[in-house]
């Protein structure tokens, strides 16, 4: 899917011994939740690292998904889909069991309020962040 395609991750546990956190073995589901409730073909740049070093570059992402412990997650939203600019803390804390709930929520609300052609970041970084 489109959504797929745009969606980056770090290799996280068990590759790298600094991740506190799933990234590469937990952001296919998270797409695949996503795709299953419709969103698909949506074009929006998402990026997963288990730790705050930040090695697929999720603060610059569109959603930028952070490891923060085991199964707890930072979401950070407002980025540009280009890398032009960063994005901010969204929430903290996100268990993993609900990180597909709340982004679903987010692309619901996008695709209600977003202007005709706007990006989902540029819809963030006018209305959330």
């Amino acid at each position: 899917s489109v959504l797929r395609r745009y969606a980056m991750a770090c290799p996280a546990m068990p590759t790298c011994g600094l991740a506190v956190a799933e990234s590469e073995r937990f952001l296919p589901d998270v797409i695949g939740e996503l795709e299953q409730r419709g969103f698909g073909n949506e074009r929006v740049w998402i990026r997963m690292s288990g730790c705050p070093n930040s090695c697929s570059r999720p603060p610059t992402a569109e959603i930028g998904i952070i490891g923060r412990s085991l199964a707890l997650y930072n979401v950070y939203i407002g980025g540009s889909f280009v890398g032009t600019r960063l994005a901010r803390l969204y929430r903290e804390q996100v268990r993993a069991n609900t990180l597909v709930d709340l982004l679903a929520g987010l692309l619901e609300q996008w695709r209600r309020e977003r202007a005709d052609g706007e990006a989902f970041g540029d819809w963030a970084a006018r209305t959330l962040v």
